[in-house]
C-alpha cells in the first residue's frame, strides 16, 4: 500500500457520511499560561479509493466511524 494521503501527519482519522476526516493537533498555552487545544481538520471527499484503504486501515476496529477530538480553536480544509 503506497502513501494514503488521509494519513499524512494524522493525529486522529475518523470518517462521516461524506469525508474521511484527518485531525492534527497540538497544546498551545495562551499569554497566561493556561493551555488550550489547536486543531487543523482536513476533510477528504469519499473515494472509493479512499474506503478501501480506510477499511484496511480501521476495518477490524469495533469503532469503525471514530470521533472527532475537540479543539478549542480548529481550522478546516477541504480536499477533493
Amino acid at each position: 500500500m503506497g502513501k494514503i494521503d488521509f494519513m499524512q501527519n494524522a493525529d486522529n482519522v475518523y470518517s462521516t457520511i461524506k469525508y474521511i476526516v484527518s485531525q492534527k493537533y497540538k497544546k498551545c498555552l495562551t499569554f497566561n499560561d493556561k493551555p488550550f487545544i489547536t486543531g487543523i481538520d482536513t476533510y477528504y471527499k469519499r473515494t472509493p479509493l479512499r474506503d478501501k484503504q480506510y477499511a484496511r486501515l480501521y476495518g477490524k476496529n469495533p469503532i469503525v466511524r471514530g470521533g472527532r477530538v475537540y479543539c478549542s480553536v480548529t481550522k478546516r480544509f477541504y480536499k477533493d
